[in-house]
């Protein structure tokens, strides 16, 4: 009888390790590096947990991937590019431009999103054309801290006020009550503003910063996980659900 249970048992120990090797064959750890310093693109929640429309978009498109688990490895931004030469990590995404010095060391998908800037003031003001960022210098912009619109109008600004808020429509208030001279805002979020408040603001005509095309990066030859995320890309956008995501998340 004590063989018998024996035998039953390791026949039950054996059923279980082939069942579980079966259920994670061929399936992995994706572990994708971010800055988590990037709002709204890339923060950490009140629980210290990455979140941010970056988050989310690698959330989405790696659901129907062979992986059981994504992995977010967070790191300082310049750290990113070596941390995925080094093998550290699988892919990045942290609101990363595609430019060509990054391109010698990184593979980029296609792009998921560009960042452009809008530049609003009142209907009444006197600003209604930049030639150049140097024109607000003295001027005093609000926009939305920690933004992308924050970093750029920061590094512009040296002898007027940034006015940082923590929401567009914030931002906007200090344009439509007079108290600065313009706001900046990504452009998804600026057209929501510019057609709910027309008879407040206009868009200052000329554009004074450049477009910033974000992608998700991986190693130089590993052209599979690219073609992943270059299907599943074209896939989330032809369903709308990107643009969905857009709107959920930037233009708050």
């Amino acid at each position: 009888m004590k063989i018998f249970k024996r035998s039953v048992l390791a026949l039950l120990a054996l059923s279980l390790i082939f069942t579980c090797g079966c259920r994670t064959s061929g399936k992995r750890v994706l572990r994708v590096g971010t800055s988590a310093d990037t709002p709204p693109f890339t923060y950490y929640n009140n629980y210290g947990i990455p979140t941010g429309f970056d988050i989310k978009l690698m959330n989405a498109l790696t659901k129907d991937m062979d992986y059981y688990k994504v992995e977010f490895v967070t790191m300082r931004f310049e750290e990113l590019i070596e941390a995925l030469e080094m093998g550290k990590v699988d892919c990045v995404i942290s609101a990363m431009t595609v430019n060509e010095e990054r391109k010698k060391f990184v593979s980029f998908s296609d792009v998921y999103y560009t960042s452009t800037q809008t530049v609003l003031a009142r209907a009444d003001g006197k600003v209604k054309k930049l030639e150049s960022a140097d024109e607000m210098k003295r001027l005093d912009v609000g926009v939305v801290e920690d933004s992308m619109a924050d970093k750029f109008v920061t590094a512009t600004v040296t002898k007027g006020k940034v006015v940082r808020r923590n929401s567009p429509y914030l931002a906007v208030n200090e344009v439509i009550t007079g108290r600065c001279d313009l706001a900046v805002l990504e452009t998804v979020s600026a057209g929501y503003y510019l057609e709910n408040y027309s008879t407040y603001l206009v868009q200052v005509e000329g554009e004074v910063f450049d477009k910033k095309p974000f992608a998700i990066a991986v190693k130089k030859d590993n052209d599979e996980l690219l073609q992943k995320f270059n299907d599943a890309l074209a896939a989330y956008k032809a369903s709308g659900e990107l643009q969905t995501l857009v709107e959920e998340n930037l233009i708050k």
